[in-house]
């Protein structure tokens, strides 16, 4: 390749990696934007690559601009990137978070999966009247189950070996998202779980041309504000912990990201190359919390396998 082709495809690569960079910051004009943020552990690998290519062709411009969007999307990923929480020997609460698909090819073994991991509570989303059915074959786990009422428009369902205080269930709408609420009390804490399937991040065909996903994360938010005491949230936000809405999300709360590292769980079908848009937050009442990702059982996310200990 001649050394001016060479240079026009590095300087194209490290243009279009800043545009991609730096798009989410106009997220709150145009939430289409925000869309770029979630891809930013590929910027920095892309990143990288275009730096060694550019240094090689000596184009050290290209090289630093390249260097500098690395270190940028780099540090909003680090945190995410490794495990600093403790896993003990037996955890004082189980929880899964699941995404069951509602064309789901494979449903006899997502409950093989959920019967065999025995969890203390679950946490699923995409649950439609067929699934909620075929679900009832838990029961004898789970004798405690909850389900949406209309699951057209709240696709949420709740499974527990213990009894919760109360529970509701809120349906989602234009400018809300479908939520499960459900108050319980162990032997050590009181706890309120929250479980969400917020809308995906594609624009709402309205008179506003507004996006249903901005209005559920700015809802949502409010909701989570609005609850006293110490908290655990479980479901598929859509988004991606160093993304806008995650941070939008946990504002004005104490919630974090339970640890485990990046834990991308969809699209299944590309491994590691995935995104990490399921989530498991608890306030610091539960520091010390270790999650991880289970195996693939036919939907297109991977489950959430969290182990919540009560702190000290």
């Amino acid at each position: 390749m001649r050394q001016g082709l060479k240079s026009k495809v590095l300087n194209f690569g490290v243009i279009g990696l800043a545009i991609a960079s730096l798009a989410p910051l106009l997220g709150e004009i145009t939430p289409l934007f925000e869309l770029f943020a979630h891809f930013k552990v590929h910027y920095v690998l892309f990143s990288a690559v275009l730096a060694l290519l550019a240094l090689k062709a000596r184009h050290y411009r290209a090289a630093l601009v390249a260097l500098v969007l690395m270190g940028m999307n780099g540090a909003a990923v680090m945190p995410f990137l490794t495990i600093t929480a403790v896993a003990g020997s037996d955890p004082q609460i189980k929880l899964i978070n699941l995404n069951l698909r509602k064309a789901n090819p494979t449903p006899k073994i997502a409950i093989e999966f959920l019967r065999d991991e025995n969890a203390d509570i679950v946490m699923l989303e995409e649950v439609t009247p067929k699934w909620a059915k075929m679900l009832g074959a838990l029961s004898d786990i789970y004798p405690h189950m909850l389900f949406c009422d209309d699951m057209s428009v709240c696709d949420l369902g709740l499974l527990s070996k213990e009894p919760w205080e109360t529970a509701r269930t809120r349906p989602r709408t234009t400018t809300d998202p479908g939520v499960i609420v459900a108050k319980y009390t162990n032997n050590r804490l009181s706890f309120t779980l929250v479980g969400t399937h917020l809308d995906v991040p594609t624009p709402a065909i309205d008179k506003g041309h507004e996006y249903f996903h901005s209005r559920h994360v700015k809802a949502f938010s409010g909701l989570l504000r609005s609850l006293e005491g110490p908290l655990v949230v479980s479901g598929d936000f859509n988004a991606t912990p160093w993304s806008p809405s995650f941070n939008r999300i946990i504002e004005g709360t104490e919630l974090t990201r339970v640890d485990g590292g990046l834990l991308p769980t969809w699209p299944v079908q590309l491994s590691f190359a995935g995104i990490p848009i399921d989530q498991i937050l608890t306030t610091p009442e539960f520091y010390g919390s270790t999650m991880t990702t289970g195996p693939q059982v036919g939907s297109d996310h991977l489950p959430l396998i969290a182990n919540l200990r009560v702190k000290g």
